[in-house]
């Protein structure tokens, strides 16, 4: 979408944020936003706000590997749910799927698959994770499902989500996702 911050991109009169954390407050217990830029705006929001890899003397967008280390960085439980701002109408049941899926089989790596593909940006992250992930981003490494998968994450199928996990990476997305949201009841 041209580099701007997606987060503060409108969605019917509202930030994408703004959506996002009305979908996701209900269901954790704790926010912490990764960001990288527009910090004092984030703030204003009332949660904690995290720079994308802060050590890094390259200012430019340091893709999602930098903002889930910054967010692990911080953490004081156990995992992270990771979602991105981007995904403004967030299944309801997000982290209560995670969840109770971790719970099964004591996963450090759990993410969503719709049927279509693996999400690595809508998954539950072990604090643990943080060390084998900072080394791959320090080798120069950026693709995040590459990662991923060398951890052997446990994979949920819910194709359920498919609809709801939709990002708005342009102006096509943004404009049909808000012509579908006006006409839902």
């Amino acid at each position: 979408m041209g580099g701007i911050d997606k987060g503060w991109v409108k969605l019917n009169g509202k930030a994408l944020i703004s959506h996002m954390l009305e979908r996701l407050v209900p269901q954790v217990g704790c926010i912490v936003i990764s960001a990288n830029r527009q910090f004092e705006r984030y703030q204003a929001l009332g949660y904690s706000v995290v720079a994308d890899n802060p050590n890094s003397t390259d200012k430019e967008f340091q893709g999602p590997i930098a903002g889930i280390l910054s967010a692990l960085r911080v953490i004081n439980t156990p995992y992270a749910v990771i979602v991105p701002v981007d995904a403004p109408i967030l299944p309801t049941q997000l982290v209560q799927k995670l969840i109770e899926d971790s719970q099964k089989q004591h996963n450090k790596l759990v993410l969503i698959d719709d049927g279509e593909r693996t999400h690595p940006l809508f998954g539950l992250y072990h604090h643990s994770l943080l060390e084998d992930l900072e080394q791959y981003y320090q080798n120069g490494n950026r693709k995040l499902i590459t990662w991923c998968f060398q951890q052997s994450p446990r994979i949920i199928k819910v194709p359920e989500f498919k609809n709801s996990l939709i990002n708005v990476n342009d102006n096509e997305t943004l404009e049909g996702l808000a012509l579908a949201l006006r006409n839902t009841p």
